[in-house]
């Protein structure tokens, strides 16, 4: 079985609940639910989807420098991914991209903690799951106002509610 194909299984048996009335971020309701973090945080299951993420990062273009996760949900994707990549012998910096900026310490001001945007490295988001698109959004226009290189959007799940043609168009990515 494919890395893809086995993580296609994870998500249906670790993420996916069914015959639920369940409210989204969005405000939407939906008869599903998809919970990544089933698959995210468990070990076996977060190094299936390491190795798959690391696969297709490698074919886009320009090549990753670094990869930033919209926090929570993209957290524990970056830190797989960077240690994947690094058993691959390709060095990654790992980004972590908050909703809006600390009011404190060291990274007061900044919503993006992890490497300095000044080398202006190519970076991709890493998403869990993308529904109307908002918080990938709001982290990409987080990453392009403190300077980082954007070039693209990298989901796990995408729910097909309009998500990613909102990025699409919010960002022309």
């Amino acid at each position: 079985m494919s890395s893809k194909d086995s993580l296609k299984k994870l998500l249906k048996e670790r993420a996916v609940t069914t015959g639920v009335s369940i409210k989204l971020a969005s405000g939407q309701t939906s008869s599903y639910y998809v919970n990544c973090k089933g698959v995210t945080l468990h070990g076996p299951s977060l190094k299936v989807l390491s190795e798959v993420f690391v696969e297709q990062l490698k074919t886009m273009e320009p090549v990753a420098e670094q990869i930033a996760g919209v926090s929570v949900g993209g957290d524990p994707i970056v830190a797989g991914v960077i240690l994947e990549a690094a058993a691959k012998s390709w060095e990654l910096e790992g980004l972590l991209v908050r909703k809006e900026a600390k009011a404190h310490g060291m990274s007061a001001g900044k919503a993006v903690d992890g490497a300095s945007s000044e080398t202006k490295k190519v970076v991709y988001l890493l998403e869990d799951v993308v529904s109307t698109g908002g918080s990938s959004i709001t982290a990409a226009q987080n990453l392009l106002k403190e300077g980082y290189n954007l070039k693209g959007v990298l989901c796990l799940v995408d729910r097909q509610m309009g998500g990613a043609e909102k990025i699409q168009k919010a960002l022309g990515l």
